[in-house]
């Protein structure tokens, strides 16, 4: 007893992944994405300065959320979002780390994973977040040591399963 009928039998054979069967021509899809991208581009230029600036520093909330709760496959997560938080807030990374009381060669070297950060380093941190971010961010200071300590973790771990595969394949 055979199931199909017309219907199904054209739509399997018409069946093409990737395309939008909303558009009758591909001149048609093209022209609906220029308008919306546009519309987008006017909409986001309309923005004042500080709702972009709000957008953004909740855009990396989310992102150090997301690496606190998951994990990054990188052993650069702190730097990541040191790096990324800096760029949001400053124009230039030597005024970053005036603001800091570092001087930017000390900002340089925890930038580029080659300083470790320092309790000192963490209070200065903690501390330009509580006075720079919004309230109504909710940016706990606390996440900046969760993600330093999520990625030690993470490359301990990584590190002591090499260590074990190598003792074990010495004997």
């Amino acid at each position: 007893m055979s199931t199909s009928n017309k219907f199904t039998e054209n739509v399997n054979e018409s069946l093409v992944f990737g395309h939008d069967f909303r558009y009758a021509h591909a001149a048609e899809e093209k022209a609906e994405s220029v308008a919306l991208m546009a519309a987008r581009l006017k909409r986001i230029q309309a923005q004042s300065p500080e709702t972009l600036l709000y957008a953004r520093l909740l855009q990396f909330k989310i992102q150090m959320e997301h690496i606190i709760e998951q994990g990054l496959d990188n052993d650069m997560a702190f730097v990541h979002c040191l790096k990324k938080y800096g760029e949001i807030l400053y124009p230039k990374m030597q005024q970053f780390a005036h603001d800091l009381a570092l001087t930017p060669v000390q900002l340089s070297h925890y930038l580029h994973g080659r300083r470790e950060p320092s309790e000192d380093f963490f209070n200065k941190l903690m501390l330009h977040s509580e006075q720079r971010l919004p309230a109504a961010l909710g940016f706990d200071t606390k996440m900046w040591l969760e993600v330093f300590y999520a990625q030690k973790i993470k490359s301990t771990l990584i590190k002591h399963r090499a260590w074990k595969r190598l003792l074990l394949d010495k004997k």
